[in-house]
């Protein structure tokens, strides 16, 4: 269930209390549903996730182990028409050499220990430059996909953020990418701290945070 958020509006001597929700994408049940299949299953791309919201079409996949070519075929085969010289694809490791040169690239560590908050800040503040990128690509061409090697670990974390920093909670945003991917590991509480930070910077990017939820709603 959404988090709910309260403001007391006072008449008189009552008071009725309002109550304000986070966005309806960030519902865990009403997002899922959203998910599409591709027509056909490609052996070649892995670990894939695509969600068709209202105005944009959201992936999620393993990048470095999935073939570069059938990745960059994604958008025809949901019909999309890309204006992007990196396909709107994000590629957050490094291992694989022509994934790293065709998409956009930003190398992210490993999100390891526990819940340590300086930690937290330094790992979203590496991710903080791909936000107006990403959210560029689902306002104008209408689709984008993200992932890191084996979308595991640094892939399903973006995932996470990306969301908090539309307006979901993080609770609400690390559980919809941990029922996708699992926590393989992840501390879930250092999951929800980071996306603790990409909300904040939301909060500070009321623009760039528009343009999200218009594509995800």
């Amino acid at each position: 269930m959404p988090t709910l958020f309260f403001l007391v509006l006072f008449l008189g001597s009552s008071f009725i209390p309002l109550a304000y929700a986070q966005p309806s994408f960030c519902d865990k049940e009403k997002f899922l549903k959203s998910e599409i299949m591709p027509p056909a299953k490609d052996p070649k791309i892995h670990r894939l996730h695509v969600f068709k919201r209202t105005q944009a079409i959201l992936a999620g996949l393993a990048i470095g182990e999935s073939e570069v070519s059938s990745t960059k075929n994604l958008p025809n085969v949901f019909s999309v028409k890309v204006d992007d010289q990196k396909y709107c694809t994000f590629y957050f490791n490094k291992h694989n050499f022509e994934a790293a040169k065709t998409f956009h690239h930003n190398y992210l560590h490993h999100p390891k220990g526990g819940p340590d908050l300086k930690y937290a800040k330094e790992w979203e503040e590496n991710l903080a430059g791909s936000y107006s990128e990403m959210a560029t690509c689902l306002s104008n061409s209408k689709y984008l996909a993200l992932g890191c090697d084996g979308q595991r670990h640094r892939g399903p974390t973006v995932f996470a953020a990306l969301l908090a920093y539309a307006g979901c909670e993080p609770a609400s945003a690390v559980d919809i990418a941990v029922t996708l991917w699992g926590d393989n590991d992840v501390d879930r509480k250092l999951r929800e701290l980071i996306a603790a930070q990409a909300k904040a910077r939301g909060d500070k990017n009321p623009e760039i945070r528009a343009m999200l939820q218009k594509a995800l709603e």
